[in-house]
Formats: C-alpha cells, sequence, structure tokens
C-alpha cells in the first residue's frame, strides 16, 4: 500500500482479517488520528503520507520501551508466581482467563489482560513486579488493545495465558517464564 491508494470498504477490511465492521473503524479512526490515512466522505479512506513524528507512545513510554521492559518483569513474575502463589491467587488467575476467553468488547478484553497481568505480578511475592505493572498498566492495556485488534492475535493471546497460568498451576518456573515469554 502506497500513498494515495484507496483502502477497501470496511465490509471488506473486516472480511478479510476476520473482524468486525466496529474493529475495523476503530482501526480506521486511530490510523487517521495518527495522519496515516484520510477519509473522504462518500469516496473512501486513502493511505496518506505519513507525517513526521516521534515513535509510537502508549502513555507516556515508547513501544519499543515497553518490549525492551516487558520481559524483564513479566517473566520473571511468572516464574516466581508457579512457586509462591497461593491457591487463591491461582483461582483468580483461571477466573480472569475465563473472564477474557468469554468478553466480546476489545476495550474490555484489554482491561482484563492488564489485570491477568497485574494478579500474575502480585502473585509473585515481590511488591516491585506489582509496582511496576500498576504504573505502566494504562500504556500495557493500550499496547494490548492495540495488538489484539490484528488478525488472530486475541486467540493467540487466550492460549499463551492458559499456558502461563498452567505453568503457574503445576508450579512450574520453567514452564510459567516460557509461556511468558
Amino acid at each position: 500500500v502506497t500513498p494515495g491508494d484507496r483502502l477497501p470498504s470496511e465490509h471488506a477490511l473486516a472480511a478479510r482479517y476476520g473482524v468486525s465492521r466496529t474493529v475495523v473503524r476503530e482501526v480506521l479512526r486511530v490510523l487517521e488520528t495518527q495522519g496515516l490515512t484520510t477519509t473522504l466522505t462518500g469516496k473512501g479512506t486513502f493511505v496518506t503520507n505519513p507525517p513526521a513524528s516521534p515513535p509510537l507512545r502508549f502513555g507516556e513510554y515508547t513501544v519499543e520501551s515497553l518490549i525492551e521492559a516487558r520481559p524483564h518483569i513479566e517473566v520473571a513474575a511468572a516464574g516466581l508466581a508457579a512457586v509462591r502463589r497461593s491457591e487463591q491467587q491461582l483461582r483468580f488467575m483461571q477466573e480472569l482467563h475465563e473472564e477474557m476467553v468469554a468478553e466480546p468488547d476489545p476495550a474490555r478484553w484489554a482491561q482484563l489482560d492488564s489485570a491477568l497481568h497485574a494478579a500474575i505480578a502480585s502473585a509473585s511475592g515481590n511488591p516491585v513486579f506489582a509496582d511496576i505493572l500498576e504504573r505502566i498498566g494504562g500504556a500495557l492495556s493500550s499496547q494490548s488493545a492495540a495488538l489484539n485488534l490484528t488478525d488472530g492475535r486475541r486467540a493467540r493471546s487466550e492460549s499463551e495465558h492458559r499456558a502461563v497460568i498452567a505453568g503457574i498451576a503445576r508450579a512450574s518456573v520453567i514452564e510459567a517464564e516460557d509461556s511468558m515469554q
């Protein structure tokens, strides 16, 4: 796709990527807000020249910063949760996951995703992990919501979460860490 190209209709994009038209509209709104597309009523949505701008940010953090930091926080937290979690904490993680799988609203799903990661950090028994995730939680939730708009990503996320929780349930540090990675 190059600047000036007309994008397919919302209906065609929804069918192509296996998402609802609501998701397509939200993505198109984000793209227009970022200056990557422009929509002309009755004519369609067109690709524009990307503006010279700073890197994509979620809250006060760049995407790159979050990608670099998350494994050092969340992988270690999952490993510790595998050996330190209580039965009540494990049940809470499992309930959050079940609620996520059943949740149709992408925004609510992202909130539940953040809550699950916070629960894992809390179960690690290390308050530093929980405090860090609380501080960056809004950015992580935004990042999660954006990532899960891509085709098939939500299903992969749910499978990954299931594997992390299974590792924690089996008290397997290696399984929990590998799954979180």
